[in-house]
């Protein structure tokens, strides 16, 4: 996918784009295959909304 130009997300995944000036961060979580590490995600959650980023999330379950 990546060398057709596309990204691709998983198990707590982060994409971080900035598009005109607005920073944004696609975070991808997956509980299907293991149980999702909150503490982890909060960790990075705070990096981002320290970088100023809009974060979008898609769980999957």
């Amino acid at each position: 996918m990546e060398s057709a130009g596309m990204n691709r997300s998983g198990d707590l995944s982060i994409i971080k784009k900035e598009i005109h000036g607005l920073k944004l961060a696609f975070v991808s979580l997956n509980d299907v295959d293991m149980k999702i590490d909150i503490s982890k995600v909060e960790q990075e959650f705070k990096k981002l909304k320290k970088d100023d980023y809009l974060i979008t999330v898609n769980v999957h379950w």
